[in-house]
């Protein structure tokens, strides 16, 4: 299960983020997710309650934003957006096409809860 080893880096990130930002509690992280890195979402979930466990993101949501395939065709030149094989252009109908994006795992951004002072 590969989830558990993004989940950690996913966390690592997110506590030297909170760090350089003196932020004690995180709310979400949000992450973008390549259709080719074959994650799936609920163990990924689940693998990052695990990793989070004990620490400033005990508690945070990760909501995981999928991105899709992207091509680019030899041929023509144009990009596309799949999500199925064979890999075919849209646009000209040749099989030579390159993967050009779908490969992604970024932490996208991170909220982090607001200090209530409580002198009055």
């Amino acid at each position: 299960m590969h989830e558990f080893s993004i989940a950690r880096s996913i966390c690592r990130i997110a506590f030297e983020e909170a760090e350089k930002h003196g932020a004690s509690c995180i709310t979400t992280v949000c992450v973008e997710v390549g259709m080719m890195r074959q994650v799936v979402p609920e163990l990924l979930r689940t693998a990052f309650g695990v990793a989070s466990k004990g620490t400033t993101l005990e508690g945070a949501v990760l909501e995981i934003h999928s991105v899709p395939i992207t091509t680019r065709c030899c041929s023509c030149n144009h990009f596309a957006s799949c999500e199925t094989l064979p890999l075919q252009c849209d646009n000209c109908g040749s099989n030579d096409v390159q993967f050009a994006g779908g490969n992604d795992l970024r932490v996208s951004s991170i909220r982090i809860a607001e200090e209530v002072s409580n002198e009055h």
